[in-house]
C-alpha cells in the first residue's frame, strides 16, 4: 500500500499541473462559461494547494481541508450542469482530478501509525547512535545531563518537514534559554543534511540515521515512504515517520508526538510548554 502511495503522489501532482495548463488553454479557446468555472475550480484548487504546500512557512493544515474539498465538489457541479456540449473524455478528466484530490486528502496524507511502545512518556529512551554530516559517530548518551528534543523528519524532499524545521528555527532562542539541545534526524544522505544545515543557519545538530536503523529500533520506520520521483535525487525508498521526542536530563521521555497525518505537525510552543512544565517538577 505504501509503495502505491509513493507512486500516487507524483502522478497526481503532474496530472494537476497538466490539467491546469489544459484548463487555461480551453478557456482561452472557448471563453468563460459555467463549465469553465467548474474546470478552474477542479484543476486549480489541487494544484494551487500543492504550490502553497511547497512554499508555506507553517507545517500544519486542517486534516480534511473542508472548504477546499467542498469547493471542488461545487466546481464539479458547475461543470456537470453546464456540460451538455462537453465531451465525455473531458468529464472523465475532471472527475479524475477530484478523485485524486479526495485520495490525497483522505488516503495519501494519512501515515501508518504504529504508536511505538518504545516511545512512551516515563520510559528511558534507548541508546541511539547516528552519523554527523561529517561522517562522525554520534551517541545520544553524550547528551545526558541536558534536555533534548529529537525531531525525526523525512528529508529535504518533504515540504512540511522543511516548514517545521524553519518554524522551530524561529524559536531557537526560546529553546536554548531552556537548556534544550535540538537534534534533527533523517535517513537522508549526509550531503542533504549538510545542505539543510547551511540553509537553516542554526546551531542544531543534523544527524543521519543510516539505512533507518535507529528508526527501525524505535519502530518509527516508514517503509516505501519516499515518493518514487525523489529516488533519482539520491534518497532511499524508506524513510521515518515524522516524530518528536523530548527527554529530560536523565534521558527519560517526557513528551512524544507521532502524527498520523503528514500535513499536521506540533507547534513549537508545545515544546516550550513541555520544557517549562518539566522545569517545575
Amino acid at each position: 500500500m505504501e509503495r502505491l502511495k509513493s507512486i500516487f503522489f507524483h502522478v497526481s501532482v503532474v496530472y494537476w499541473m497538466l490539467l491546469s495548463g489544459f484548463t487555461i488553454y480551453f478557456i482561452y479557446a472557448t471563453g468563460i462559461s459555467i463549465p469553465a468555472l467548474g474546470m478552474l475550480a477542479i484543476s486549480f484548487i489541487p494544484s494551487g494547494f500543492m504550490a502553497w504546500l511547497y512554499t508555506t512557512k507553517k507545517p500544519r493544515t486542517s486534516a480534511n481541508q473542508t472548504l477546499l474539498t467542498f469547493s471542488t465538489f461545487i466546481g464539479l457541479g458547475f461543470f456537470i450542469v453546464g456540460s451538455v456540449n462537453i465531451s465525455a473524455p473531458l468529464l472523465i478528466m475532471y472527475s479524475l482530478s477530484l478523485v485524486f484530490w479526495l485520495l490525497f486528502i483522505f488516503w495519501y496524507s494519512h501515515l501508518p501509525n504504529p504508536r511505538s511502545d518504545i516511545l512512551r512518556p516515563g520510559k528511558a529512551l534507548p541508546e541511539l547512535n547516528f552519523k554527523t554530516y561529517a561522517n562522525e559517530e554520534f551517541y545520544c548518551s553524550s547528551l545526558l545531563g541536558k534536555k533534548v528534543i529529537y525531531l525525526f523528519y523525512r528529508g529535504n524532499w518533504c515540504p512540511v518537514c522543511m516548514a517545521q524545521i524553519r518554524e522551530i528555527a524561529g524559536q531557537y532562542k526560546d529553546l536554548k534559554e531552556r537548556g534544550a539541545e535540538m537534534l534533527l534526524i533523517s535517513p537522508q544522505p549526509q550531503s542533504k543534511s549538510k545542505e539543510l544545515s547551511e540553509k537553516v543557519g542554526m546551531n542544531f545538530l543534523f544527524l543521519t540515521d543510516e539505512h533507518n536503523e535507529m528508526a527501525r529500533k524505535l519502530k518509527i520506520e516508514h517503509a516505501d515512504g519516499v515518493p518514487v520521483g525523489n529516488l533519482a535525487m539520491g534518497y532511499e525508498s524508506d524513510t521515518v515517520l515524522p516524530t518528536v521526542v523530548i527527554t529530560d536530563e536523565h534521558g527519560k521521555i517526557i513528551f512524544v508526538d507521532q502524527t498520523d497525518n503528514f500535513r499536521i505537525r506540533p507547534e513549537p510552543s508545545t515544546f516550550i510548554s513541555v520544557l517549562d512544565a518539566n522545569a517545575l517538577n
